[in-house]
């Protein structure tokens, strides 16, 4: 397992990855195996639950295991609002086999577009 802390680009399908872009290399996502959420420093005293909420996910591409997260919980920020395909960078950047040019689907909401990173790469 190794830690990389790189943004990506994540395709969603009814709330749950179904593709990710990583170092310009889309990965098919074939199933995702676990999901938590990381909901603020719940060990200090007094417990901190407010700011940053992370929803992570262990997923299985076709040739790799990585683990993923969202981060939320911006004010006024809900599950709701957040696009289908989150993208960093601009449209340029993309090529044909981005998951949008297959679905044309994107909420086009760019600035409630909230960060995904890939946290782990696994073995």
């Amino acid at each position: 397992m190794k830690l990389y802390m790189e943004p990506i680009e994540v395709a969603l399908a009814n709330g749950r990855p179904t593709a990710l872009r990583w170092r310009n290399r889309w990965y098919r996502v074939q199933g995702v195996t676990d999901q938590w959420t990381y909901r603020g420093r719940w060990w200090t005293d007094p417990p901190s639950l407010e700011g940053e909420r992370r929803t992570y996910y262990r997923v299985l591409c076709d040739r790799a295991s990585f683990e993923i997260f969202c981060r939320s919980g911006a004010p006024g920020e809900r599950d709701a609002d957040l696009p289908r395909i989150a993208t960093r960078g601009s449209s340029d950047e993309r090529g044909a086999g981005h998951p949008q040019s297959a679905s044309g689907a994107s909420s086009g909401k760019r600035g409630a577009v909230p960060p995904w990173t890939l946290s782990r790469a696994l073995d």
